[in-house]
């Protein structure tokens, strides 16, 4: 893009992360907004395919998970088990329905997932029992959104959801100086839903 282009998004479901570093100028801003009646969401979860049963009774699936969203051995400090889930943002749902997230695999019951950092695998009871190779399962793979680095950006009309984001780290994120955001959702985040570290930015009807 550069200064007065004008970037139309159309429905659908943008499974990505945008990155915005140019900027406009005030004769001349950059704008990002959906389409005229247009549905544009933006999600941190992709869609989770090639899942197995675990051996025994219970519906248990797992599915290989290679992500690690916040670094460190014991994640957080303290490592007591309220700490520690506050030091994870993996997020699970299956049909759409968010799971519960527990440690350990043996914690796991209905409606709980874990991921397990050791085997690098996803471990999945759904609320239903679902077989998941069967049903939609996703699960949050990105951590930001949207960022945008340059001045004199306009977002208009996006909802975005399910990043897999730190506490202090927003799912959206504007550095640029004169930016504004309307008419925009940002929902279901593991962490703050949109940071803003710039001077003159403008948030309106959010």
């Amino acid at each position: 893009v550069a200064p007065g282009d004008t970037v139309l998004i159309h429905t659908g479901v943008y499974r990505e992360g945008i990155s915005v570093g140019t900027s406009g100028t005030a004769a001349r801003p950059i704008h990002f907004e959906s389409a005229p009646a247009a549905n544009v969401v933006v999600t941190g979860a992709d869609r989770l395919t090639g899942w197995r049963k675990e051996p025994g009774l219970d519906p248990i699936y797992s599915v290989a998970w290679p992500y690690t969203f916040i670094s460190g051995p014991t994640h957080t400090h303290p490592d007591d088990d309220y700490h520690a889930l506050i030091g994870r943002a993996e997020q699970v749902f299956v049909q759409n329905y968010a799971l519960h997230q527990v440690l350990r695999r043996d914690s796991l019951s209905r409606g709980d997932f874990f991921a397990d950092g050791e085997s690098k695998r996803l471990y999945v009871w759904s609320a239903g029992g679902e077989d998941l190779s069967a049903v939609p399962v996703e699960a949050s793979t990105r951590a930001v959104l949207w960022q945008c680095r340059g001045d004199y950006v306009t977002l208009r009309g996006v909802r975005f959801r399910y990043a897999a984001n730190a506490a202090q780290q927003g799912a959206i994120q504007f550095s640029g100086r004169h930016d504004i955001v309307q008419d925009s959702i940002v929902e279901r985040t593991n962490g703050n839903g949109a940071s803003f570290t710039a001077g003159d930015i403008a948030v309106e009807r959010c």
